[in-house]
């Protein structure tokens, strides 16, 4: 995920492809990174709501100018 704007978004909803659980690998925002610290600390959990042309999608913090890589750390596709 990319925010390529000067704006930060505290509930940003993204669709994703799979229902499970998120885990954030990389954030631009990290201290290492010399960023603010402003983190995805927890896992994150796909909820069922349609956005992006997807059937779920997960709600997290995004920081101005900042990248986020998220690895599914399980997943169970739903049947319809």
């Amino acid at each position: 995920v990319l925010n390529l704007s000067g704006r930060s978004y505290e509930n940003y909803q993204i669709g994703v492809p799979y229902h499970g659980k998120f885990k954030q690998l990389i954030h631009t925002e990290a201290e290492i990174y010399e960023g603010s610290g402003s983190l995805n600390l927890k896992t994150i959990h796909s909820v069922v709501k349609q956005k992006d042309g997807f059937d779920q999608c997960i709600e997290i913090r995004l920081a101005p100018l900042s990248g986020i890589l998220f690895q599914i750390s399980k997943r169970k596709i739903k049947e319809k």
